[in-house]
Formats: structure tokens, sequence, C-alpha cells
């Protein structure tokens, strides 16, 4: 009898020689082509913040603004926004309601710089590329910035020029597309630019110092740069192009950064109401408080060019609306001088993070009903009669 395990080593021998024909067989056929690796897109990478006095003009504007040239891509017919809305209608309608596109048209703006003699640091961020320009400068009489010497444009494009900053001011950069991701698919080949999603692309036109300045004319950029909202990873396109869903193409629905540049105050300041009693008696002074909480600004409230101006306006109003004493005013404004060194004269604005504490004292005017009314507090912009956003407290006249 045979032991017990050459039965196995048997069996085994025979599956090793089956294996070994099939292995055989297998070989004598032409081996399948190996799979294409599946491309993995690849993410740009953030470029690190540099501080307001590095900022300069950015990475996306090496050479400065307004840009010499477009660069026309291959597949696009212009450069213009009515060019991309073919494929971009959605992106370019959200567009059309932001300051961006008004950046030129306004005539609040086209005023301003009419007063100001047409300053080329104002044209260079509302008409960003040289091209928007009908007359450009040829050089500065006896060196002097303020005495600039022009020439007749040709290059000088009205249809670019109406859309003041444009889609091409920011996605078109030598000669090729630029967006937050690539593309190779697209009609016109699409590049990766982290520099779109970075603060300091918002620096080029929202940071402005001059050489012998104390302080920056323009400080949005700096104000972010020294608020929480940096160290927490918060940058300017967070809230300004905030997601959002929606056709990104004809052909593609995705989420994708809003273009209105939309700000709703409301979501950027708290306001408080400390009141002693919620009964106002007519005739007898009474205090309130008003703190203000930027509980969602990145920057100081308001930000811009000084002398910028906001208004907080309190009073206690009727059923009809109308004041019930005189309203008090408080003005959040700063205020540099406007000559060299541009000294700051005055800041009292709301910081980022930061709160302010308003008191006031009035008195109700004693031939006024008494019964219910609203003690309404309200922001303005100086400059328009609606307000920004207010907020109402029920109070009792007696």
């Amino acid at each position: 009898m045979l032991p017990l395990r050459w039965p196995l080593t048997i069996a085994a021998g025979v599956l090793i020689a089956g294996a070994w024909a099939g292995r055989k067989g297998h070989q004598a056929e032409d081996p399948p082509p190996a799979p294409e690796p599946t491309p993995v897109a690849q993410e740009p990478v953030a470029p690190p913040t540099p501080s307001p006095d590095a900022v300069h003009q950015g990475p996306m504007f090496p050479e400065g603004l307004p840009m010499a040239s477009i660069g026309l891509p291959e597949g696009l017919a212009n450069p213009t926004a009515q060019g991309c809305a073919a494929c971009h209608g959605s992106i370019v309608a959200s567009w059309k309601a932001s300051a961006h596109a008004q950046a030129w048209q306004g005539e609040r703006y086209r005023q301003a710089v009419r007063d100001a003699s047409q300053p080329e640091e104002c044209q260079a961020c509302h008409l960003p590329f040289a091209a928007q320009h009908p007359q450009r400068v040829i050089h500065h009489a006896e060196g002097l910035p303020d005495a600039p010497q022009h020439a007749t444009n040709p290059d000088w494009s009205p249809s670019l020029q109406r859309e003041g900053v444009t889609c091409a001011a920011c996605h078109l950069r030598q000669g090729q597309v630029v967006g937050p991701r690539g593309d190779g698919a697209a009609p016109h080949p699409v590049a990766a630019s982290a520099d779109l999603g970075s603060p300091t692309l918002c620096a080029a036109c929202h940071q402005l110092s001059w050489p012998e300045s104390e302080t920056a004319w323009y400080d949005t950029y700096g104000e972010w740069y020294r608020s929480p909202f940096r160290e927490a990873g918060v940058g300017c396109q967070d809230c300004h192009m905030a997601p959002q869903a929606g056709p990104v193409t004809t052909g593609r629905f995705a989420a994708h950064a809003g273009h209105a540049m939309a700000v709703e105050t409301s979501q950027a300041v708290s306001i408080l109401l400390e009141l002693d009693s919620p009964e106002i008696t007519r005739g007898a002074p009474f205090a309130f408080r008003i703190r203000l909480q930027s509980t969602g600004t990145g920057h100081a409230f308001p930000t811009g060019h000084p002398g910028k101006t906001y208004i907080v306006r309190a009073a206690v109003v009727d059923a009809a609306g109308e004041p019930m004493h005189d309203p008090s005013e408080d003005a959040l404004v700063r205020r540099v001088q406007e000559e060299p060194p541009f000294a700051l004269v005055e800041d009292t604005r709301l910081p980022a993070r930061g709160e302010l504490l308003l008191e006031h004292e009035a008195t109700i005017v004693v031939k006024k009903a008494p019964g219910p009314a609203l003690l309404r507090v309200s922001i303005f912009d100086e400059r328009q009669e609606q307000p920004l956003f207010e907020r109402s407290f029920p109070v009792t006249i007696l």
C-alpha cells in the first residue's frame, strides 16, 4: 500500500502540469495591451501670501497695469465678455451685475476722474488693458507723475473699454485662458492657475501706496492681511466669489465661483441695541447704545478709498416712519492727508472682527402721540439715499 502522502503528491503534480500546459497555451497568444492609466487632475498649488508692502502688482500682473497686450488664444474670436457669453452665458450674466462690469461705465466714477483730471492710477485698475485707453501715456514731463503727456492709442477698442474689468482682465494671460483648473478638452485649452483664488490677485487693484506714503491710499488687502480672517485661511474670494451651482458652460453644470461680487452688508455687520427700558417717556432724556460688531467682514467697514463714508443713523420713529426726535448720526470713515506723506488723519471705521460702541441720548418731543414705536438703526453710504441695511427694535412711548 502506498503511503498516504503519495496520492497528495500525485494530485499536486497533475495540477502543476495542467497549470503549466495552460500557461504554455496562453503564451502562444499575444498579451492584451496594458490599460492606460487614468490621468489625475492636478490641483494648482496656492501661492504664498505676501505682506502688503511686498504685493506691488501681484503675480497675475507682473508688468503692472494697464497690461500692454491681451494675447488672444486660439479658439477665441475676440477678448470681450460678449465672446465669452456664447459658452459661459450664466457667468457673464452674473458678472454684468457686478461693480467690475461697471468699473468704467459708472457715471459717479467717470465724473470723479474728470474732476481729478483723469489720474492714471485710477484708470489703470478701472481699465486694466492698454487697449481700453483711447490715449496712451508716452512720458511724464520733467519726470513728474502728475504731468503725463499722451498720444492717440492706435490699439484702442471702444468695445473692450465699455466692459471695464472684463473677463480677460483675470482669465487671459500670455495668449492662453487661465482657470482654477486645467481643461485640455475645451475649445480653447485652459491652463490652471492657483493665483486666481489668491487674495494677491485682488491686491493688484485693492492695495495702493505711494513711495512717500506713511499709510496706504487703498488698504483693503492690508486690512485683510492683518485680520483674523487671513490667519483662519479665509480669503477675498471665499466671501466675494462664494461658490454657486449652475451652468459653467453650455454643456456642464457644476459649482463655480460667483462673479457678481455680491456684498450683503447685513451678513457682514451685527447691530446690537442696548436700552435701559423698552418704555420711553416723552419730554425726558433717554440713553441708548449701539454696538456694531464686525461678524463677517474680512477688512475694515467700510473699506476702499480714503474719504469713503458710511453713516450710522438712529432714531425712534412713529407708525408712519417719521422721527420723533433729532436722529443721531455717526460717521464711519478713514481720512488721510491729500499731500505727501499722506498721513492718517482719522479712522472711525469698524475694524475687521472688531466692534464699536456708539452712545447717544435723545428726548422724544412731548407733542408726539404715545403708543408703540420703533427705535430704528440704519447704515447708509453717504452717496446714496437708501440704507445699506437697518434694524428696528420695538419700544413704547409713554
